[in-house]
C-alpha cells in the first residue's frame, strides 16, 4: 500500500511491503533548466535504519531510471519495482503534479544571476528578436485563466534589449483542448500589454470567436497581480541576457545609423567582425 502526501508544497511518501513499513522522502532536481522528469525516492525501513533503497522514477515515461549514469543494484531495483507495481493513475498523476509545482517554485526562487543560458544576442540586437519567459525557463510559472468555461494559457514574450528601457510585453493567449492541456499553436490571440502605465494594444486577433478585449480584461480581473508578475520576470530575463553578454564579454555601445557598435575582446585584428558585417574585425568595429 503506498499513500503520498504532499501538503503545503512538501512531499512525502509511506510504502508498506509485507508487513514492513518504509517512510520515503521526495526529491526533485534543483536545476531549473534540467530537462530531465525524475523523481527521487529514498525509503528507510522504521524498523531496521540500515535497510534503504533509493532510486529514481521517470514520471513522465512511468518507469524506473535504471542508466548508466544511475545504475542501481538488484536490490534496489526490485524493491522500485514492488513500489511502482503499486501505483495507480491517480498515484502517477499525483507525481506529475508534484513535480511541475515544485520544478514552478524551485525555477522562481533561483537567483537569476546563476542561470547560465546562452542567446542569438546578434538577432536581439540587430532585429529586435523578443524572448518568451517559458522558452528560457521551461518550468517557470505558466499563466493561466478561465474564460466562458474554457482555459486559456498566456505566453508572456519580452525585448531584452541592451539599454532597452521599454516596458511593454506582448502576451499571446492559447485556448486549451478540452482538459487535454494541449493548445493549438496556430490559433492564438495577442495583446501587448504595459506594465507600467496599464494599457494595452491587441496585435493579433486570430480566433474571432472571442473578443480579445474579454479575454484581457478577465485575465486582469483573475489576476490581479500580473503587472507586477510581468514586471518582476522581465527583470530576470534581462538580468540573464546581460549576464550572458557580461560572461561572452560581449560588449555592446548605442546603435548608430541602424547598425550596432560592438566592442568583442575576443575577436583578433584579422578576424570578422562579430557586429556581422563581413569585414576584418580591424577595418570595422576595431576603433569604435
Amino acid at each position: 500500500m503506498i499513500n503520498i502526501n504532499y501538503i503545503n508544497n512538501i512531499p512525502d511518501c509511506n510504502f508498506i511491503l509485507n508487513n514492513e513499513y518504509y517512510n520515503g522522502k521526495i526529491k526533485i532536481c534543483i536545476d531549473p533548466l534540467c530537462s530531465c522528469t525524475n523523481i527521487n525516492f529514498t525509503f528507510k525501513n522504521n524498523n531496521d535504519i540500515n535497510e534503504i533503497y533509493s532510486f529514481d522514477l521517470d514520471i513522465l515515461k512511468n518507469k524506473i531510471v535504471n542508466s548508466k549514469n544511475n545504475k542501481l543494484s538488484t536490490n534496489q531495483y526490485l524493491f522500485a519495482e514492488k513500489f511502482i507495481n503499486e501505483l495507480n493513475s491517480d498515484d502517477w498523476n499525483l507525481l506529475k503534479k508534484i513535480f511541475s509545482e515544485t520544478k514552478s517554485i524551485i525555477t522562481e526562487k533561483y537567483d537569476p544571476n546563476k542561470i547560465i543560458v546562452n542567446f542569438d544576442w546578434k538577432n536581439i540586437e540587430t532585429n529586435g528578436a523578443m524572448i518568451g519567459y517559458l522558452d528560457i525557463l521551461p518550468y517557470g510559472e505558466q499563466i493561466t485563466f478561465e474564460y466562458d468555461s474554457d482555459i486559456y494559457y498566456v505566453d508572456d514574450i519580452y525585448c531584452v534589449k541592451h539599454n532597452c528601457q521599454c516596458t511593454g510585453v506582448y502576451l499571446d493567449f492559447y485556448k486549451l483542448f478540452n482538459d487535454s492541456k494541449k493548445i493549438n499553436p496556430k490559433n492564438f490571440q495577442t495583446i501587448m500589454i504595459d506594465y507600467k502605465t496599464k494599457k494595452y494594444e491587441i496585435q493579433k486577433d486570430i480566433n474571432k470567436s472571442v473578443d480579445v478585449n474579454y479575454l484581457t480584461k478577465e485575465l486582469l480581473r483573475t489576476t490581479p497581480e500580473l503587472l507586477n508578475i510581468l514586471k518582476k520576470r522581465h527583470l530576470k530575463l534581462k538580468t540573464i541576457y546581460n549576464n550572458f553578454l557580461k560572461r561572452e564579454n560581449i560588449q555592446l555601445n548605442i546603435v548608430v545609423n541602424d547598425k550596432i557598435n560592438i566592442k568583442n575582446n575576443i575577436a583578433g585584428r584579422n578576424d570578422l567582425c562579430p557586429c556581422g558585417s563581413g569585414e576584418k574585425y580591424k577595418k570595422c568595429c576595431l576603433n569604435k
